[in-house]
């Protein structure tokens, strides 16, 4: 995936696909995605990095989704974008 940042928006584009979104910059809170995996074909598990101070309980679903939905994720946090 790669990002392009203008004063008011983000392009957000992946170089497989012919489709880019942009999204503006106004009233939304970014994270970041990281997902990889080692060179033995292993997945590793994804990590969602927020921008703040500390994770906060709001940015979550209830429990029962986030196991469901989110299941091996890891959450981080940065206090820088």
């Amino acid at each position: 995936m790669q990002e392009m940042e203008t004063a008011t928006r983000k392009v957000i584009g992946n170089a497989l696909t012919n489709r880019t979104y942009i999204q503006t910059l106004e009233g939304t809170t970014w994270v970041s995605v990281i997902e990889c995996g080692t060179v033995e074909g292993k997945r590793l598990s994804p990590v969602v990095v927020f921008t703040g101070a500390s994770l906060q309980s709001q940015w979550f679903l209830e429990k029962e989704e986030m196991e469901k939905k989110f299941m091996g994720y890891k959450f981080d946090y940065s206090l820088t974008s």
